[in-house]
């Protein structure tokens, strides 16, 4: 998988966010590109930085399915954090024991 992660060397874009990576500029907002692209490029700043990094993402299902995407990739599984619901709202509790 070493050349699928260089296949993006050239692309101006990617040299950019690598770069701001490697300087610890974080996080990093990518946006425009759909499916497979995503994990690729995820799967490429990685390999070469050496970093981990964590994927925020609209859905559930697309959660899964770049879980599974990169999980491919890396060769290791990839964590999907469940979307959990709050509630926020005051409590007032006493106790007449």
């Amino acid at each position: 998988m070493t050349d699928f992660a260089s296949i993006l060397n050239n692309m101006p874009e990617f040299i950019s966010c690598l770069e701001d990576l490697q300087k610890g500029k974080t996080p990093i907002h990518i946006t425009g590109m759909t499916g497979s692209q995503k994990c690729h490029f995820i799967y490429s700043l990685c390999k070469q930085s050496g970093k981990k990094c964590m994927v925020i993402t609209y859905d559930e299902t697309e959660a899964g399915r770049i879980s599974h995407d990169l999980s491919f990739l890396f060769s290791r599984e990839a964590f999907v954090f469940k979307n959990r619901d709050y509630i926020f709202y005051n409590v007032e509790a006493s106790n007449h024991a």
